[in-house]
């Protein structure tokens, strides 16, 4: 399935026919019957994480206070997790006994890549000029993408702790020390 096609917003649920969960569910299952194979982690982030990936990008660029930085469409907005809630997801599975289903690991919620920028350079005490590299965008950007959460929050209680800022906090405090 293309992430990137032609919708203009987009919603993935484990009863969706074409989305990620359809396709691994099917595979995931034949695979490794009980096992976490067949779990969908979305985007997620915090200390340790590759510099390469967005919001480790971000971090490091306001960590040292770079004046400028290019990016792609600032107007996305995606699905992200701190990765001590993605930890805590995995335990509520291993421990719920919930194996052989398919479950979105998500926060159920879209933050767009302007309102990371904006909660980052108030966190930091920093401004940053962030101008559009027209090679960083992507034709068929699918605008809004995030996942429902509603079969993992059924199946284990399990609701994500952290914040958004509060991961952006977390990083940019260990990157400053």
């Amino acid at each position: 399935m293309n992430l990137h096609g032609r919708n203009r917003r987009l919603v993935l649920r484990h009863s969706h026919p074409s989305s990620l969960n359809a396709s691994q569910d099917r595979s995931g299952q034949k695979i490794w019957e009980g096992g976490l194979l067949g779990r969908i982690p979305f985007n997620y982030t915090g200390i340790g994480q590759d510099g390469q990936f967005l919001v480790p990008k971000i971090v490091r660029h306001f960590r040292q206070k770079e004046p400028r930085m290019e990016l792609g469409n600032l107007e996305v907005s995606r699905d992200f997790l701190d990765v001590r809630d993605v930890a805590l997801a995995y335990v509520a599975l291993l421990e719920s006994g919930g194996h052989s289903e398919v479950y979105n690991i998500c926060s159920g919620a879209a933050i767009s890549l302007k309102t990371i920028l904006e909660m980052a350079g108030r966190l930091a005490g920093h401004p940053l000029e962030v101008t559009v590299n027209p090679a960083y965008v992507r034709r068929d950007e699918i605008p809004i993408l995030r996942g429902s959460p509603a079969k993992l929050a059924e199946a284990t209680g399990f609701a994500p702790r952290y914040r958004f800022e509060d991961t952006l906090a977390w990083m940019l405090q260990e990157k400053m020390n």
